[in-house]
């Protein structure tokens, strides 16, 4: 099989990925479905699963927030700021929430909505809709800080305001104005 990076993650994360954060089966099995599909047998598959499973217990065991996170969120708090966490996960709500307060900042967040609790993924409306709800704010008053492109586009496509978070002088920038005004 001979296919490019793109179309290879193209596979992936829209025949697979999203039928895992919409727990239609799990990580596991969603990523052996994968493999298979690449016409790999069950020996490369198992190879390539145990190697994928170390790596993602390192990962989950050394990610945590940047530092620049607990010096913002406590002053964004103190501006009265709603802060809700839009994700698409393997994970309910309940164990991500856990993570956040294992590094302490729980406190900071009013919200977190799973794809894996709602059913929706974004980029689709439903998923903005339900944390919109959630926090009992209309579109007018959010700014949705993202990082894919199709979820930015689903934020504005609502008519949610937006940051990416990899343009690192408009997302600081926005920053400080919201903790500075």
């Amino acid at each position: 099989m001979q296919v490019t990076y793109e179309e290879l993650f193209y596979l992936w994360d829209n025949y697979y990925l999203r039928d895992i954060y919409l727990k239609k089966f799990s990580y596991q099995v969603g990523f052996e479905k994968f493999l298979s599909h690449l016409c790999l047998d069950e020996t490369q598959i198992k190879n390539i699963v145990d190697k994928s499973n170390s790596i993602k217990e390192i990962i989950e065991k050394d990610t945590k927030p940047y530092d620049w996170v607990y010096d913002y969120l406590p002053k964004i708090k103190s501006k009265g700021v709603s802060v809700g966490i839009l994700t698409d996960s393997e994970n309910s709500a309940v164990l991500i929430k856990k993570r956040y307060e294992k590094w302490k900042i729980a406190m900071y967040i009013d919200s977190i909505i799973s794809s894996a609790d709602t059913g929706f993924i974004k980029p689709y409306r439903e998923s903005y809709l339900a944390i919109l709800k959630e926090l009992e704010l209309e579109i007018d008053d959010v700014v949705f800080i993202g990082h894919d492109k199709d979820e930015i586009i689903g934020a504005k496509i609502i008519g949610i305001r937006t940051i990416n978070f990899f343009k690192k002088k408009e997302f600081i920038s926005f920053l400080n104005r919201l903790i500075n005004d």
